[in-house]
């Protein structure tokens, strides 16, 4: 049986959903407008034809699974010798996957320096492969072999030794990155039962002829992690020098990129609340003491983030607060942080940079009032 099973990662449809919606997000696929869930907030999700990461690991998990699989079946017709070809349900359902190939931006350029979730990424693959993307499906033997073939291909693969051990390793980091995000969480919890999340974007552009002049440095290449890591670093030292007054508890930080090939870093800030008094963001002392790092240039882009769940003013208020506020003895909050923790941390289960999890704690929770934060 193939290593990939419900008991060796804890992904939810939930998180599915709600990962796939901040992933839509952060790489800028086109987005339209859609009510989600009970809370209903309207937020940008993937418009077709752009299906998600996830619908390639469901298809690959369906081809794993099912011992057998048709593509289409014949029907007679009213002559001997003619039959008609129809899809079967399961074709309808995997096609659609194989045509979006030509047609989603993930998998362009985009691709080169992004790692895929295993299971997704063969599934992928070997459609490259075996061209289906190519064929046009008429539910003629022909095309079925081809299918066939690419089907015997994937269990093949998915049962080998190399291909088991990645996903085991991929299923253990995703595993051990909850672990890390729930334990800061909860630390979070004990301090600030009543907290806000703020994230700041920091964008280094994409080389072209326009800014190609401006991103190098003399002859000497500048290496993009160490530009992004350096302005970071800068900002969250500022920010936490300040904690007594701004309340910001705790950061985290989180890598990624769009199909524009822009890298991003982006700065998650947790600042304790002791009242539910709303207050517009521009008047705080969190936004005072980020304001003079926004900048605009050839080069770099530093502004607020502009997602819902963490950052204000984005979506219409929620209990008569902002999205992004939360007190953990309020209805649905339970919902709300679980929609939280899959934006921050779920994206990681379907894609990441250069292999690596893009989540990482930059200053733990810490109760900082009456004292200056210590770096």
């Amino acid at each position: 049986m193939p290593l990939i099973s419900p008991n060796k990662v804890n992904h939810s449809a939930v998180d599915t959903f709600e990962a796939n919606k901040f992933i839509a997000h952060s790489t800028g696929l086109d987005l339209r407008p859609q009510n989600v869930n009970s809370l209903n907030i309207r937020i940008p999700v993937p418009a077709a034809p752009c299906f998600p990461i996830s619908d390639y690991w469901k298809a690959g998990k369906e081809v794993l699974y099912k011992r057998a699989l048709k593509m289409s079946s014949l029907r007679p017709t009213g002559y001997s010798l003619q039959q008609y070809g129809y899809l079967t349900s399961f074709g309808v359902s995997f096609l659609p996957i194989v045509q979006n190939i030509q047609h989603n931006p993930l998998f362009g350029d985009f691709a080169k320096s992004i790692a895929f979730n295993p299971l997704a990424e063969v599934t992928l693959k070997k459609m490259y492969q075996h061209q289906l993307f190519s064929i046009y499906f008429d539910g003629s033997t022909l095309c079925t072999d081809q299918y066939d073939s690419y089907f015997s291909d994937l269990k093949v693969t998915c049962t080998t030794r190399q291909f088991q051990q990645r996903f085991s390793r991929w299923a253990e980091q995703y595993n051990q990155s909850r672990k890390k995000y729930n334990e800061f969480m909860e630390k979070l919890y004990n301090i600030a039962p009543i907290f806000e999340v703020h994230s700041l974007v920091i964008l280094r552009k994409a080389v072209n002829e326009q800014n190609k002049a401006a991103q190098y440095n003399g002859f000497v290449e500048l290496n993009v992690d160490d530009v992004l890591n350096e302005r970071a670093n800068e900002i969250i030292k500022l920010v936490m020098r300040n904690s007594k007054r701004n309340d910001v508890i705790g950061v985290l930080s989180k890598r990624e990129f769009d199909i524009h090939l822009n890298h991003i870093n982006r700065l998650i800030f947790f600042v304790k609340k002791d009242s539910s008094d709303w207050m517009k963001f521009s008047e705080t002392q969190l936004y005072k003491d980020l304001e003079p790092h926004f900048i605009d240039t050839p080069t770099d882009h530093i502004a607020l983030g502009c997602f819902p769940s963490l950052n204000a003013g984005i979506a219409p208020l929620f209990q008569q607060q902002e999205t992004n506020f939360y007190n953990i003895n309020q209805l649905h909050v339970g919902h709300r942080l679980a929609a939280l923790q899959a934006h921050l941390v779920g994206s990681d289960f379907w894609l990441r940079y250069k292999d690596q999890l893009t989540l990482k704690i930059e200053r733990e929770v810490q109760m900082v009032f009456g004292k200056h934060y210590t770096e």
